[in-house]
């Protein structure tokens, strides 16, 4: 072990590890106060935007917002985090006689959640004040994703150990978020001196917690096929979507919001009109038929994909226009299997590294028909249609009545031999009264 003012272990974004910020005793000057402030800047990355760069060691100081590819231009602040901090100092001194400080955060590391709830409960560890949840900074407008927790310096005259223990995120925030992988617990020893200048005990300690957001980013194929066929038919390029959910029974449509803002916002259209709305995200099929959110982290729950607009020759159905895609609330179910995103009804295969995977390219699945009728269809439909005319009663027309073209030609005939007739009477009564 690195003998340093204080040695850190690095927190690493993606494993499940206890990150300790404590020092080896110092020529650190007294600090007048009896507390320190411990200040969690609790951050947010989403699996697609992940780089194994997205990590930050711990040193206590603030991270200068000015400093460019740091974690704070790689991540986003995450309100709605709860914390609770617990007394450890006994347990380290317990601990200490029988292991080096190091050893003591590895074995930490190598909990899982779980474990470290019942370490909790067996120690009877001590809770500190009450739990804090992320938000907003009141106090040193530090902008979202802040929590403050004062503590005591010394326990008993002893330098106090603490645990930072992540316990729950709002579900409010409408995100998904995986405590169980990459919520990282945090141990710090104090006390906890400027890297810079080790004789300057840190009265604020700032600490960056950070979570892997897990991207559910539904995606289909759009295709399109002959009108009662079985056929794989042929994807559609520029079919026009938009996402909705249902809000009390009302639709609210997804945003323009940027790919990279962690927080959805969902809208009612204008005029009730999503497609004539600038507001609402609209989703375009691509040359491969396939359709996606474009990067939206969308968490649990049940979404609509809605047709807008079709492209030429080809129709939907009422009731497909309403595309159902269902997020589960976890990424496995009890028995460690997967549980898959459904999208009408079929089973999506998870992104890869942000994209979609190339067996879903393969198989076009999952995959949402438009039904095309060609010119010789619809000839036929009309032939079928002359041949078999709607049955009617007959009509009675009178002499001031309009009867219809080929009615009209039977009407003349008709008239022609009464004419005749009448013309022939009339030349035999004449011949008649010649005679006589």
């Amino acid at each position: 072990m690195k003998k340093v003012g204080m040695l850190l272990l690095p927190i690493l974004i993606f494993l499940p590890i206890v990150t300790a910020l404590f020092s080896v005793k110092s020529h650190a000057q007294e600090n007048a106060g009896n507390t320190v402030e411990f200040i969690l800047h609790k951050r947010m990355v989403r699996d697609v935007d992940y780089t194994e760069e997205v990590f930050h060691q711990n040193d206590g100081l603030e991270i200068a917002t000015d400093q460019k590819d740091t974690l704070l231009s790689q991540t986003e602040p995450l309100n709605g985090a709860t914390f609770q901090m617990y007394e450890l100092t006994d347990y380290y001194e317990k601990q200490k006689g029988q292991m080096t400080s190091e050893k003591f955060v590895q074995n930490f590391a190598a909990m899982d959640r779980s474990t470290i709830n019942e370490q909790i409960a067996s120690e009877n560890l001590e809770k500190v004040g009450p739990p804090v949840t992320t938000a907003f900074d009141q106090v040193g407008n530090l902008g979202d994703g802040i929590a403050r927790i004062t503590a005591p310096k010394k326990n008993q005259d002893r330098d106090a150990v603490y645990l930072i223990f992540e316990e729950s995120v709002d579900r409010e925030t409408g995100l998904d978020v995986d405590l169980d992988q990459h919520a990282i617990p945090i141990v710090a020893i104090l006390p906890i001196v400027d890297p810079m200048d080790h004789t300057n005990e840190l009265s604020q300690i700032h600490i960056y917690p950070k979570n892997v957001g897990y991207l559910r980013d539904p995606y289909f194929f759009k295709y399109g096929r002959q009108q009662g066929s079985q056929e794989t038919g042929v994807p559609l390029q520029g079919v026009v979507f938009a996402l909705y959910q249902l809000i009390e029974g009302k639709k609210y449509y997804l945003d323009m919001s940027p790919s990279i803002d962690l927080k959805n916002k969902w809208i009612e259209p204008q005029a009730n009109d999503p497609l004539g709305d600038v507001n609402v995200s609209k989703f375009i099929s691509d040359k491969a038929g396939l359709v996606t959110t474009g990067g939206r982290l969308l968490p649990a729950g049940t979404y609509y994909f809605e047709e807008l607009k079709s492209v030429d020759d080809y129709t939907i159905s009422k009731e497909n226009k309403k595309i159902e895609v269902v997020i589960p609330r976890s990424w496995q179910n009890a028995d460690g299997q997967p549980n898959y995103v459904t999208v009408n009804g079929q089973e999506m295969a998870e992104l890869e590294s942000g994209n979609v995977p190339k067996v879903a390219y393969t198989e076009a699945k999952p995959r949402v028909y438009n039904e095309k009728t060609d010119k010789k269809t619809i000839e036929d439909s009309n032939k079928q249609a002359n041949l078999t005319p709607d049955r009617q009663e007959p009509k009675e027309y009178t002499w001031l009545s309009y009867p219809k073209a080929n009615e009209t030609k039977s009407l003349i005939s008709l008239i022609g031999i009464v004419l005749i007739i009448g013309a022939g009477l009339k030349l035999k009564k004449e011949r008649g009264e010649k005679n006589e």
